[in-house]
């Protein structure tokens, strides 16, 4: 009976402690730098911005900054991570309406931590009721980033 409540008592512990899914975002604290890739729906091929972009991941606080082109147009303001894969940017600044606010690090991303790269990505598709081909490739605005500290 005793051997039966040890075994039982255990197994609460490790399943317990293997549900842990407390996210860290101090993960991804840092300065990175790299440019910024659009892919349009039904494309296989990507587009590099020709400037670099600047992102700063410290607590819940961003930063970043792209070229005076605004490909990409950069953003700040808080950040939290909603799962282990996404993670949620909340832009502060208001922002004219003279180009694409997708250029805006702004919403969510999926991101992928590898080594010292940081890669966001967000999928999109032109929109929901427009006649595009069936298993058409949802478009992508993707930013690759490397750790510089």
């Amino acid at each position: 009976m005793r051997t039966t409540g040890l075994l039982l008592l255990f197994s609460i512990l490790i399943f317990a402690a293997s549900c842990s899914d407390k996210i860290n975002l101090s993960l991804l604290d840092g300065n990175y730098t790299g440019y910024y890739f659009y892919t349009g729906p039904g494309e296989t091929r990507s587009i590099k911005s020709q400037n670099t972009v600047s992102v700063n991941l410290s607590g819940k606080e961003y930063t970043s900054a792209g070229g005076e082109s605004r490909i990409p147009a950069g953003g700040a303001g808080e950040f939290n991570l909603v799962d282990k894969e996404e993670v949620q940017f909340n832009d502060k600044h208001v922002w004219t309406a003279d180009f694409d606010w997708n250029l805006i690090l702004n919403g969510q991303f999926i991101y992928e931590l590898k080594n010292d790269s940081l890669i966001l990505t967000r999928k999109f598709e032109i929109c929901k009721t427009c006649a595009i081909k069936p298993g058409m490739l949802p478009g992508s605005y993707q930013y690759r980033l490397k750790r510089t500290n």
